[in-house]
């Protein structure tokens, strides 16, 4: 019979509990031998809220998929659930930063008596904002399941459960305690002894009990720090809170990576190259596009595109960027790169030099002074004067720039101090 047994042990604890209905306790908040800390120290950890009355955390491993703990979604729907990202107060929570919940699924062969197998995912409606305060976390595809965390990895916790051994009210304020892994893969650890499955289970805590989650952390993340922060473990159950001897136990992310590979689209590995870029001039702006590689998961790929020599950036989750402002007629590389919660993929560059400016469909295209002035962004009535790259592309006539025949035409304008050119392309 294993230790997790709640209902006919009194002793044990299920890490989910009713939902705070005010704000943190009038005793010092801290999960259990931690400290209070900001959603952007965890920033991939999410609070769920089950039936309005219990609650539990979770992680996103993509903008859609939340892993938490199965005993969180045991007797569960989608419309039971509520949850929210970007959180450090659960007295902050607001409608912009909910997630409406499309699907819960716990562990096929979760165990309500022996907490086996306590995983499970909720797949979120529509994919959370990556480009503010919110990140996913890395899954530990590619560790050694054998070996890896070993005995007295550093790791930590965090989430807004109660906040000492005794009970009482759960934390309005998120917090995180640092600790370690207490058994490598496979061995025994604390007084568990063959209840403990070294293979489904990790035990991390001290070895004097005083660290330690608690009651309304489930499925909270047991996080490890390689190259990037890594999901190596989910709050699931213990005898009693911060108990010597009896560490708590956290659900292996290894065992069940298969099984989360199968629930949704996550990421593998950083991201690849991104292939196909291109560069058009788009009105008064330079529009860079380019593909995204087939991997796992790119709807959590971030990308960043920069424009050399100018310096200017754009950021997305999109695969496009728009420049404003690009010096015209100057040759600008645009170099793209994708990150994600493994890492900063490769950057690709541009093969050829782009010179920003405006497109001309046609010879014969014409552009009044006035639209000339208003695209560089100057005011009044600027000098207005031609450089064609190649010899009659443009003339001057009038108040007006005529693009005589395909080839590049840079049009340079000087009002008082203000120095601007840009390049008009016939194709």
């Amino acid at each position: 019979m294993r230790v997790r047994l709640f209902a006919a042990l009194a002793a044990l604890v299920l890490l989910c509990v009713p939902a705070a209905a005010s704000a943190a306790p009038t005793l010092a908040p801290r999960v259990i031998g931690g400290s209070a800390v900001s959603i952007e120290q965890s920033p991939w950890q999410v609070l769920i809220v089950m039936r309005g009355v219990s609650q539990c955390s979770g992680s996103l491993v993509s903008p859609t998929v939340v892993v938490t703990a199965a005993h969180c979604l045991a007797g569960i729907t989608a419309t039971d659930l509520r949850v929210w990202s970007g959180i450090s107060k659960t007295s902050e929570r607001t409608s912009a930063q909910e997630s409406p919940v499309a699907n819960a699924v716990a562990h096929p062969s979760f165990d309500a008596r022996t907490f086996a197998n306590d995983i499970g995912v909720i797949t979120l409606a529509k994919p959370i904002d990556l480009l503010g305060k919110v990140r996913t976390i890395a899954l530990p595809f590619g560790m050694d399941a054998l070996v890896w965390p070993a005995n007295g990895t550093p790791a930590t916790v965090s989430g807004w459960g109660v906040t000492v051994p005794s009970g009482g009210a759960t934390s309005d304020q998120l917090m995180r305690a640092d600790l370690l892994v207490l058994a490598g893969p496979g061995q025994p650890c604390g007084q568990y002894g063959p209840d403990l499955d070294p293979v489904q289970d990790i035990c991390a805590g001290t070895p004097a009990g005083n660290i330690d989650a608690c009651q309304g952390d489930s499925g909270g993340p047991l996080v490890t720090q390689g190259v990037v922060p890594i999901l190596t473990g989910l709050v699931s159950s213990g005898n009693q809170c911060a108990k010597a001897g009896y560490p708590g136990l956290y659900s292996r992310i290894t065992t069940f990576l298969p099984w989360l590979s199968a629930q949704g689209s996550i990421p593998t590995t950083k991201p690849s190259a991104a292939t196909n870029l291109a560069a058009r001039n788009d009105g008064g702006r330079v529009t860079v596009t380019w593909s995204a590689p087939p991997d796992p998961g790119t709807s959590s790929t971030i990308w960043k595109v920069a424009a050399v020599p100018s310096g200017q950036s754009c950021v997305t989750t999109g695969t496009s960027c728009e420049f404003d402002g690009l010096p015209g007629g100057q040759a600008a590389t645009f170099s793209v790169s994708g990150s994600n919660a493994f890492g900063e993929g490769a950057p690709t560059a541009l093969t050829a030099p782009f010179v920003a400016g405006l497109t001309a469909r046609k010879a014969g295209t014409t552009l009044t002074f006035a639209a000339i002035t208003r695209l560089a962004g100057l005011t009044g009535k600027p000098t207005i004067k031609v450089a064609p790259i190649a010899k009659n592309t443009c003339v001057v006539r009038g108040a007006k720039v005529v693009m005589m025949q395909a080839g590049t035409c840079v049009i340079q304008l000087k009002k008082g101090k203000a120095r601007h050119s840009l390049s008009v392309q016939v194709l």
